[in-house]
């Protein structure tokens, strides 16, 4: 029996082991972390609509970036599919980004799964070059002061779930009571020095 449990200790610990290795490989090809403003950026959905990421000043934003050949992408894309209809909110906006894709290529994508969520195409990755170097998929919930407060490498349920409820939140805070709380704060510290 102490055998076993040895085993099971070991294969934890090297599991964790694991899983702190690839965060650190995650972190080391990731240019943009929560708590960074998002780069500017222009996008073009697959409707023709130039999108200038400074034009959504005021929503919650949701990128993802991913690929039509990607495994853990197609599998998170019908959950980003009805997390689009389902959040239809007048402050939050998505787009979903392929990486070395076409318009033609997201085009064929869109219909095969038939999706409604904005596409918008990345061939020579010159948006995601400014999130990260590898891995998709990736999600970044951008608030409405356009900085980062979520980002996620990979697709798991947990994760997604965990996503969902960061964007809920973020559309519930108002900007403008977020302001008037940091200057009545700021107002209320002691000067230095005395």
């Amino acid at each position: 029996m102490r055998k076993w449990v040895y085993l099971l200790t070991v294969c934890l610990a090297a599991s964790a082991v694991g899983q702190a290795a690839t965060e650190d490989r995650y972190a080391e090809w990731t240019r943009v972390k929560v708590g960074d403003r998002v780069p500017d950026f222009t996008y073009t959905t697959l409707s023709g609509v130039k999108v200038a990421s400074d034009q959504l000043e005021g929503k919650v934003l949701l990128i993802n970036f991913f690929a039509t050949w990607c495994g853990p992408c197609r599998a998170e894309m019908p959950h980003l599919e009805a997390l689009f209809k389902k959040t239809k909110h007048r402050d939050f906006a998505m787009i979903a980004i392929g990486r070395e894709h076409s318009a033609e290529d997201l085009l064929a994508f869109k219909r095969e799964h038939t999706l409604t969520l904005p596409l918008a195409p990345d061939a020579e990755r010159k948006i995601y070059g400014l999130f990260a170097e590898k891995y998709i998929p990736r999600n970044i919930v951008i608030g409405k002061d356009r900085i980062v407060k979520w980002h996620s490498v990979g697709y798991t349920a947990t994760t997604f779930a965990e996503m969902q409820s960061v964007i809920m939140r973020e559309l519930a805070r108002d900007p403008e009571k977020d302001k008037t709380a940091s200057q009545r704060h700021t107002a209320e510290q002691p000067n230095a020095g005395s």
